[in-house]
């Protein structure tokens, strides 16, 4: 017995000392790849392909380690090894549904829907009663454009989970990537139903009624409910200042800094410096960050004039794209790009060559920021009627003959898409049809402003409107934006949605008329393109509730009628008149069809 009782003594100290050393490995494993973070975010890259090895070495099945590897290793553009470590981790417990909800969230913040797909898959195999495996499958279809496999799956979970308002919830957001946003209300009211209390499915009926509603009360809710449900706080941000409610719509729009939600998700800076709220700047260096899109940072520029002239210097960290133009605008700032490496689902931003200067730089601020501190109401916003930014002189020559065609007729340049179409953008844009209901007319001249444009739509397009589109070949639009506002010099009108192209016109001082579904927060309140671009024009089917088609054939008859009368290009005049007849029809919508009303009133308009 004694001989027994010894041999257990020794396998459980087996044990012991088993788990010990597993501990230590995996304690190991962390600490070096928190390790290889740090490098990653440094810059030191091939330190941190070594290191995020090492660690996963240590700890190869470990979730933790293997979460955070497989993460960084994808950031550094290493995605075939980073699925590699996940297959591996599922090889060894392929039938444990911890990991596989691991893996399958894993697999969504690096992008890999596909590999969701399959993963969640698996856990239904294995645990099928389950709801939230269904809406997980769903949703990673619906991120592959696989909208109606989504739909089916979701139309069959719903049977066998009735009182699911996940499931509810995700059929809504489903019914609007088919743009059936009158069911999506019906099926987000059911999840509500179910669940009073959820503020993830208040947010989504909010943001459904943004557009056509007042959806404050639901935001409010939602915040009372959660209030770190960052995303309802920028929503109800957007809606007070798209309606001129501007001291309490810059308070909630600081959120924007702290939500993960959203296609870009927030940005985390690689440095600290003392916040600036708002003190003077006298004797001071201040660092203004780029946060969001190019557009956004185009619109925050507003304030680059005031900070150029109160700061004792100015420094900004903005896209590495617009740092030429900016320095051609405030020569003595101190200007730097940013570089963005992603990790565990979020942006992290530098600005290398500005970071050895942090020691002398009293403040920072986010771009998005300074509003609220100079904003408080629309009175106090600049007015930029010929833009803050100017184009390089020179090339602006050097562009002529590219847009030397025609005398006499409008010269516009047009974009219809954004380059980051995701089904909850892409309602918002024009589209090729919607650009073309609009420019049916001989007496212009089009010059293709859409960045990654294909062949195929400009020939579509030609063909549609029976004259030419001229395009840049050897010009990347995306990319080369001093070339962009090189050729925009010699436009007499820049058409297209809400996108980086407009900005960068309006910010130029380009005639702009944005032609949209949404309205653009940045209206501050006011009609048009607000106070800060007011010679340029915004129009908005939803917000005038005619839909794209109404909206479309209305500028397009102006337009024929105008110049059926004048040689004279009177854009203000063309603006005002495309205003009137909006108004002219609504008093009449919906019991007259558009058509009908532009045809009679193309006999008898007076402009």
């Amino acid at each position: 017995m004694a001989s027994r009782r010894d041999k257990a003594k020794k396998t459980r100290a087996t044990m012991d000392v088993a788990d010990v050393v597993l501990q230590q490995r995996q304690r190991s494993a962390l600490k070096e790849a928190a390790r290889a973070r740090k490098l990653l975010l440094g810059g030191a890259l091939p330190a941190a392909r070594k290191s995020f090895e090492a660690s996963i070495a240590q700890a190869p099945y470990d979730m933790d380690v293997v979460a955070l590897v497989a993460d960084g290793l994808a950031e550094m553009g290493h995605r075939d090894r980073a699925i590699e470590i996940l297959q591996a981790a599922l090889a060894h417990n392929p039938a444990n549904e911890t990991v596989l909800l691991i893996v399958g969230k894993i697999a969504q913040n690096m992008d890999c829907p596909d590999i969701a797909a399959k993963v969640f898959a698996a856990a239904i195999d294995l645990n099928p009663s389950e709801p939230s495996y269904y809406v997980n499958l769903a949703e990673s279809y619906r991120q592959q454009e696989r909208v109606d496999e989504a739909v089916d799956l979701v139309k069959g979970s719903l049977e066998m989970f009735p009182e699911s308002a996940m499931l509810w919830n995700l059929m809504g957001t489903l019914m609007i990537n088919q743009r059936n946003n009158a069911l999506a209300l019906t099926f987000y009211q059911e999840a509500l139903r179910l669940e009073p209390g959820n503020d993830a499915v208040l947010l989504n009926i909010a943001n459904l009624e943004f557009d056509g509603g007042d959806p404050t009360s639901r935001y409010r809710r939602a915040i009372a409910l959660n209030p770190d449900n960052h995303a309802a706080h920028v929503g109800l941000a957007t809606y007070l200042l798209l309606n001129g409610d501007l001291k309490e719509g810059w308070e909630h729009y600081e959120h924007r800094k702290l939500g993960d939600e959203g296609y870009g998700k927030s940005v985390r800076f690689t440095f600290d410096l003392p916040e600036w709220t708002g003190q003077t700047l006298a004797g001071k260096s201040i660092l203004v960050m780029a946060e969001q899109g190019l557009g956004d940072e185009l619109l925050f520029g507003l304030n680059f004039k005031r900070l150029y002239e109160e700061a004792g210097q100015l420094y900004i960290g903005c896209d590495p794209r617009l740092v030429s133009i900016f320095k051609r605008s405030f020569p003595n700032a101190i200007i730097a790009g940013f570089e963005d490496q992603r990790l565990e689902g979020r942006r992290y931003r530098s600005f290398p060559s500005i970071q050895r200067h942090l020691k002398k730089i009293d403040y920072g601020v986010w771009a998005g920021s300074v509003p609220q501190y100079w904003w408080p109401d629309t009175a106090s916003i600049p007015h930029m009627e010929t833009g803050y930014i100017k184009p390089e002189t020179g090339l602006v020559e050097t562009c002529r003959p590219l847009v030397a065609r025609s005398e006499g007729r409008l010269k516009v340049g047009i974009s219809w898409r954004s380059g980051n179409l995701s089904f909850e953008r892409s309602e918002f844009y024009m589209g090729l049809r919607g650009i073309r209901r609009v420019l049916a007319n001989r007496h212009i001249d089009c010059y293709c402003f859409q960045y990654g444009w294909d062949q195929s739509e400009i020939d579509w397009l030609q063909k549609e409107m029976g004259y030419p589109v001229f395009t840049f070949p050897d010009i990347d639009l995306k990319d080369d934006l001093e070339a962009n506002l090189a050729l925009m010099a010699h436009m007499d009108v820049v058409i297209g949605p809400a996108t980086a192209t407009q900005q960068l016109a309006m910010s130029a001082g380009v005639p702009a008329w944005t032609i949209m579904g949404g309205a653009p927060w940045w209206q501050f309140g006011h009609k048009g393109a607000g106070p800060a671009f007011a010679p340029a024009s915004v129009w908005s089917w939803c917000q005038h509730g005619l839909g794209q088609e109404g909206l479309c054939r209305i500028i397009q008859g102006v337009m024929g009628v105008y110049f059926e009368k004048y040689t004279e290009i009177n854009l203000a005049l063309l603006k005002a008149t495309v205003d009137r007849v909006v108004e002219d029809y609504m008093a009449v919508f919906p019991d007259v069809d558009i058509n009908d009303f532009m045809d009679t009133y193309e006999q008898s308009l007076v402009i």
